[in-house]
């Protein structure tokens, strides 16, 4: 079966090799001798891909794997738990595009820092997430690549380089960063705020961030986040009112997406937010100091709201009963028709029998596509209710 190997596809190859480095009997098979022989097929594939190979060693990678390999463009090492050293890739990563490193929790910064320099004027998405040992992994090595879109840090401790990212190459080409769970302090995370093409901006769960003083600050400056259309700054408590009202009157233009779970919002920052215009997804649940009356008088002002989550709120019948009215307004009324909700999940507050029904009687059953209700208040007739033909 040796001999059949180096007439294998380059697409059938790299299929293999992800198959049985996820089967736990086979992994054995995955030895020197046999990336020898899958060398001519793996040197054709233009995309590898090692995920879950659990057990891949820096040894096997250098002496057998890096060897097979041409200058493919994708290199999936993701959750590769033992690999601790990839300086040997630098070899063959000239032309590479994509590069998953997720879950490799054993990765030593330093080695990575040749691949990413040679691979730096082609690299397009780099993930590094949940990559502990990433502490005090110096970003700015990425700077002068041009064309990197896509940058995922989520929980791997790293703590600098956004300033000098954002200042060189990089920061006129990135689209995409993911840094939750890091540890970049408000700061680093603010000098985001000159990279002209940034679509989507997830911070959630930065400890250091805390109040966001210089990101508030950032965020209202003129011409700040100009392209931004996706925000995450969910679970940092201390956020607070303050930064609702700065995404208002920064990037309220551009937004569709607005996630503030757990921010510490109250119906001030709920009102704040009017105005959004482009807004079309707003999740505030986890925020216990949001009641109906935030509701009632933010959610006119959001005129393309189509998602909305307020679950864990302290929200009840009187917010499901406004938008079954909301929805049943029609065009040439004294107000505009609204947008109808596509999802709606109020999980965990007040609601009872009497907003379900009410929910149930409305036009919203005709636009619901995803609906998640709970609370101690739903009876076995709501529950039927419910049930009924047409809700989703």
């Amino acid at each position: 079966w040796r001999r059949h190997l180096q007439f294998l596809p380059s697409v059938l190859a790299t299929e293999l090799v992800s198959r049985i480095a996820r089967k736990r009997q086979l992994r054995r098979a995955l030895t020197p001798n046999f990336f020898r022989f899958l060398a001519p097929s793996l040197r054709m594939s233009s995309a590898v891909s090692f995920h879950n190979f659990h057990s891949l060693t820096s040894s096997l990678l250098e002496t057998a794997i890096v060897p097979a390999l041409g200058s493919p463009e994708s290199l999936d090492f993701s959750g590769c738990q033992d690999l601790r050293r990839i300086e040997s890739l630098s070899k063959v990563v000239g032309s590479l595009e994509f590069f998953n490193l997720k879950g490799c929790r054993s990765l030593e910064a330093k080695t990575l820092l040749p691949v990413l320099q040679k691979c730096s004027p082609t690299l397009t998405t780099l993930n590094l997430s949940a990559g502990p040992r990433l502490t005090g992994f110096p970003l700015d090595c990425l700077k002068d690549s041009p064309k990197l879109l896509h940058l995922n840090l989520a929980g791997s401790a790293a703590t600098r380089g956004l300033l000098e990212l954002s200042r060189g190459k990089a920061g006129a080409s990135i689209e995409e960063v993911d840094i939750s769970g890091c540890s970049f302090n408000d700061a680093e995370v603010a000098a985001l705020g000159s990279c002209p093409n940034l679509r989507s901006l997830c911070i959630s769960f930065m400890t250091k961030v805390e109040e966001g003083k210089r990101l508030k600050a950032e965020i209202r400056r003129p011409n700040s986040f100009p392209s931004l259309n996706h925000l995450d700054a969910s679970r940092n408590p201390n956020l607070s009112d303050d930064f609702a009202d700065a995404v208002r009157h920064g990037c309220a233009s551009t937004l569709r997406s607005l996630n503030l779970s757990q921010t510490g919002l109250s119906d001030d920052g709920l009102r704040a937010l009017g105005g959004s215009n482009c807004l079309k997804t707003l999740d505030v649940a986890y925020n216990p100091s949001i009641t109906d009356a935030g509701v009632i008088e933010g959610v006119p002002r959001l005129p393309c709201i189509d998602a909305l989550i307020i679950s864990y709120t302290s929200v009840g019948d009187q917010t499901l009963e406004f938008l079954a009215r909301r929805s049943n307004s029609k065009t040439g009324s004294s107000t505009p028709a609204p947008p109808s909700l596509r999802v709606l999940k109020i999980a965990g507050s007040g609601v009872s029998d009497v907003g379900v029904r009410a929910i149930v009687s409305s036009r919203l059953r005709e636009s619901l596509e995803g609906l998640d209700l709970g609370g101690p208040g739903i009876t076995d007739a709501g529950a039927r209710a419910l049930a009924s033909p047409g809700l989703p």
